[in-house]
């Protein structure tokens, strides 16, 4: 009796089901034919709901897609240690994705060294080896190892078998000019790159680096302006080239982009205030003034102060010397404010601490220099390469530097990011720009000791240490 009080119950809530079932299907039907959505597109829109939720390889596939743009975000962040956490369980789940294998690589190449990396590489399966995102890593890899010559036989392999992929020609024509510091061959890679996508990063900076023309620069950053209109620095260097160009108008523009690209590039704010100055200007500019200098004194930074200062100063006698002066006031005064003696932005991570220190041939000299060696002086300390087209222009100041501060209590030491076989290259430079101050290379690229201790991920990158 009692088992059968069991069963009817069942049956009763299993029918229950069933009649809400119904009217539930009702209900959606009706809506879905007010629509005029086709019964069948419906059905076949649940079916495939169904199996993305119960289906095993599917939700393998889903959850790896997802892990992977996880691991792509954190390792463009620079947090390559959870980039890799991430990629690693990844690959656990779908083991059959060249694309994972390749960021996996990447995290190992950053993490533990690109010698781990080429290693992982070269054990995975033929097939994922011919995988274009396995075999870019792994060009990649040799590249951070030092080995030019793999790293560039791997891109043109690429470039030759994927012609129409954009990417495959920009990557081919980074490594030509890494490896074997060709910018014509390089820019023939860079241009078939930005004629497949006009937008391309990556093609567009490298025929910005290569370019010795002034026009064609300002024609790269403004392709780049359309092609990254949330990056501050496009914007930002063309509004300062107008600027010395005499284009105060233009200087202004484009200035005026930069800060709304990003509030705090006070690079941006010093150069539209002085564009706004030269045009007369005089409320703006003093607005772009104080909300530069403002922002500088809450980051802790002193040095755009001192350009800022100079700039106005160098001003020609009729232009607004009155308003020239009130400006000079205040930035007399913040500079007072702001950290003395900070120079850049304040890292935590560093500021305060003892420096590392780091040795490395002096081309000029062919002894083994060290930072060390200069205790007790002022050390401007320069990350640079010879094929960095930014670095190249920031040359005569860097020299000029040296030559006017340069004694008992100041010093410059560079340090070249180049990779091996770049040595002659680097004495022509050397020679041409009568460089006066120690240039270090070791050929280790962006591995080298120095490099690693200082976080330098991009050149150029200078520090002052006390």
């Amino acid at each position: 009796m009692r088992v059968r009080k069991v069963l009817m119950s069942v049956l009763g809530v299993f029918l229950m089901l069933v009649l809400v079932a119904e009217i539930a299907a009702v209900l959606v039907l009706s809506e879905v034919f007010s629509l005029g959505v086709k019964p069948q597109a419906f059905f076949a829109d649940v079916k495939t709901g169904v199996s993305k939720r119960f289906s095993p390889s599917l939700r393998r596939d889903m959850l790896a897609s997802e892990l992977m743009e996880q691991a792509r975000e954190q390792f463009e962040m620079g947090d390559y240690r959870s980039a890799r956490k991430i990629a690693e369980r990844a690959v656990k789940a779908t083991p059959d994705n060249g694309d994972l294998h390749a960021i996996l690589a990447n995290c190992i190449a950053m993490t533990e060294s690109p010698e781990a990396a080429v290693d992982y590489l070269t054990a995975l399966s033929d097939n994922l080896k011919g995988n274009i995102e396995v075999r870019r890593s792994l060009g990649a890899a040799y590249l951070r190892k030092g080995d030019g010559a793999r790293s560039l036989e791997i891109y043109l392999a690429l470039a030759e078998e994927y012609e129409n992929d954009a990417i495959a020609q920009a990557d081919a024509g980074w490594a030509v000019l890494q490896s074997k510091n060709d910018a014509e061959a390089a820019r023939e890679f860079f241009a078939a790159a930005r004629a497949i996508d006009g937008r391309l990063e990556a093609a567009l900076i490298g025929l910005l680096a290569i370019s010795t023309s002034r026009a064609e620069k300002k024609e790269m950053l403004n392709a780049l302006i359309a092609a990254a209109p949330d990056n501050s620095n496009y914007p930002g260097q063309l509004g300062w080239m107008e600027y010395e160009d005499g284009e105060y108008d233009r200087a202004r523009m484009y200035s005026r982009m930069a800060v709304q690209a990003d509030s705090a590039a006070h690079y941006a704010y010093f150069n539209l205030a002085l564009a706004e100055l030269r045009l007369g200007r005089l409320q703006d500019s003093w607005r772009s003034y104080i909300g530069a200098a403002a922002g500088c004194v809450s980051a802790g930074e002193t040095y755009p102060f001192a350009g800022a200062k100079d700039d106005i100063e160098t001003l020609p006698g009729g232009v607004q010397s009155e308003f020239a002066a009130r400006v000079l006031n205040l930035l007399n005064m913040l500079e007072d404010i702001a950290s003395p003696g900070v120079a850049g932005f304040l890292d935590e991570e560093y500021y305060g601490k003892k420096a590392f220190d780091f040795s490395a041939p002096d081309l000029l000299t062919g002894e083994t220099v060290s930072l060390s060696d200069f205790l007790g002086k002022l050390v401007f300390v320069d990350f640079w390469a010879s094929w960095c087209g930014p670095c190249i222009e920031e040359l005569p100041n860097v020299v000029k530097l040296q030559s006017e501060l340069g004694g008992s209590e100041f010093q410059v030491v560079s340090v070249s990011l180049d990779d091996k076989n770049s040595g002659e290259e680097l004495k022509n430079l050397i020679e041409q720009y009568g460089i006066n101050y120690p240039v270090l290379y070791s050929g280790g690229g962006f591995e080298q000791e120095a490099a690693k201790n200082y976080g330098v991920e991009y050149i150029p990158n200078t520090w002052m240490i006390s």
